[in-house]
């Protein structure tokens, strides 16, 4: 789990969640450039314990390849 956050910082935050590193990544080198606090996970684990240390609104963004068997 990585956090690109320091002090009090009122900037909206993603949490990036996907078993792919480099796509997390590339997400969120994206979204660094713009207003947002940037904090990442590759494992369920980690998005659990960040989701609860940070104040995180639930939005679910579907991949455009995701199948029947991701859903």
């Amino acid at each position: 789990m990585t956090i690109h956050a320091s002090g009090y910082d009122q900037r909206p935050i993603v949490l990036i969640v996907d078993d792919e590193p480099d796509l997390v990544e590339a997400l969120a080198s994206r979204l660094r450039k713009r207003p947002y606090r940037v904090i990442t996970a590759t494992s369920p684990v980690d998005a659990l314990l960040a989701f609860h240390e940070h104040e995180v609104a639930v939005n679910r963004l579907r991949r455009a390849d995701a199948g029947p068997h991701r859903p």
